[in-house]
């Protein structure tokens, strides 16, 4: 996953880099994001069959906080860590 930072309208958007996983093709399930606490639902951007949006959560200003990313792939709930100031992804 890539995260891009929009400071002007104060969204997130997570991009699906790759088209497949093992060689299959996948589906992004339940995608959410929980930053400090609290979860937030992503929305699926139209026209972008591997992005979501996140929105809500206050883009503006610098701060290098992290979050945790869930999705549910092949019928499996998986988590990362992701930088939301574009920094510091690793998974977990």
């Amino acid at each position: 996953f890539e995260v891009v930072r929009d400071a002007k309208d104060g969204t997130y958007t997570f991009y699906a880099v790759d088209e497949t996983v093992g060689g299959k093709v996948y589906t992004v399930e339940n995608p959410t994001v929980v930053v400090s606490g609290k979860t937030y639902n992503l929305t699926r951007v139209e026209g972008e069959p591997r992005a979501w949006r996140l929105v809500g959560l206050d883009a503006a200003g610098s701060d290098a906080r992290d979050g945790q990313l869930n999705i549910t792939l092949f019928g499996k709930t998986l988590s990362t860590r992701v930088g939301l100031s574009g920094i510091g992804i690793g998974v977990k």
